[in-house]
């Protein structure tokens, strides 16, 4: 681990309030290094509420670790990968990579964000649920879970879905027609013909689940 780095002083999150006189950093502990650097966005355990930053418990190891390395080579490279996690990517040591990926993924994911439901919101969410499940064949859209999985968990270098807040999902779907994810080419073809209602009805899906 890199005894010193500088202020990262364009960030939001409170961690990143330093000067940019020489800071102590975290010890190579990952659990550590978690809740000292990371838990500010990410919450506890990698289990957040937050609408801007994801959780990260319960994702597979391999995709943590194929992320925390896109920060660090700048192919992730939309404005709240910038933001955020292009400068403390860059301090990292490449052993933390793989230490911190299987910390997150050991923890237990986010629990589905059930809420009471409107007569709209049911509607919207039985729209996003027959969107995951089934796509839009006319449209070109395919099943969300052909690659998500059933339940939304994830498969393999495939990021687990549920649980997350419906405001970051639907930020991600943004990206994702924006074309502003290199490792997103797949899923920017998905993402572009999805209406602004089909996005709306997805997220609240899914971080129901």
């Amino acid at each position: 681990m890199k005894k010193h780095f500088l202020s990262l002083g364009l960030m939001a999150c409170s961690w990143f309030g330093f000067t940019a006189a020489a800071q102590s950093v975290p010890g190579p502990d990952a659990p550590a290094l978690a809740r000292q650097v990371c838990v500010t966005c990410h919450g506890p355990g990698g289990r957040t509420d937050s609408g801007q930053f994801p959780s990260l418990a319960g994702q597979s190891e391999a995709y943590l670790l194929a992320q925390l390395k896109a920060y660090r080579d700048h192919s992730r490279a939309n404005l709240n990968a910038q933001r955020f996690m292009w400068g403390v990517a860059s301090w990292l040591e490449e052993a933390d990579l793989p230490k911190l990926a299987a910390y997150y993924a050991a923890q237990p994911p986010a629990p589905a964000r059930a809420t009471p439901r409107s007569a709209d919101q049911q509607a919207a969410y039985e729209r996003g649920q027959t969107l995951y499940r089934a796509g839009e064949p006319a449209r070109g859209v395919l099943a969300c879970a052909a690659c998500h999985g059933a339940q939304a968990q994830g498969l393999g270098a495939i990021p687990r879905l549920a649980g997350q807040n419906a405001r970051y999902l639907a930020q991600q779907l943004g990206v994702f027609k924006g074309h502003d994810r290199a490792d997103g080419a797949a899923m920017g073809g998905e993402a572009g013909p999805l209406t602004p209602e089909q996005v709306h009805d997805l997220a609240l899906y899914l971080q129901a689940q």
